[in-house]
Order: C-alpha cells, then structure tokens, then sequence
C-alpha cells in the first residue's frame, strides 16, 4: 500500500495575501496529487497550521482540502504537531 507523509505545512503563518493563497494551493495540490496517485492513507505528521488556534477561514479551507480525500476513499490520520 502506498500512503503519503505530509508535515509542516503551517497554514496561516503568511499575513501577506499572496503567501496566504500559495501555501493553501500548495496544500490543496499536494492532496490533490495523492487522490490522483490513488494513495491508501495520508499522514499528516505535526503542524498543519501555524497557530494553535487557526483562524477559521484557514480552518474551513483546509477542512475542504481534506473532503477531497476523504470523498476519494483515502484515510487521513493526523498528528497534533507542537505549535
């Protein structure tokens, strides 16, 4: 079974607009590229955003990136991280 091991991707830490939406369609096609891949699970191991607390836009926007892999069929198994 092949899985994906995604870590650090830190949502939310840019204030700059342009950052902001990079690092989202950064993540977004990083899944998108595991449901392409057909992948068995994705772990994501620590600091999927950048605060403890995540704005809720940034929350709700990552949540939909998620469906897209959960709708797919592939798990997503997660680790708090540190932040």
């Amino acid at each position: 079974m092949r899985f994906a091991h995604i870590t650090d991707v830190h949502l939310g830490a840019f204030g700059e607009r342009e950052l902001r939406d990079a690092s989202i369609e950064s993540f977004s096609y990083a899944v998108e590229r595991c449901v392409q891949e057909k992948v068995g699970f994705i772990l994501l191991t620590g600091d999927l955003f950048h605060n403890p607390v995540p704005d809720m836009r940034t929350a709700k926007e990552a949540t939909a990136i998620l469906k897209k892999a959960t709708d797919a069929g592939i798990k997503v198994f997660m680790v708090y991280g540190s932040q």
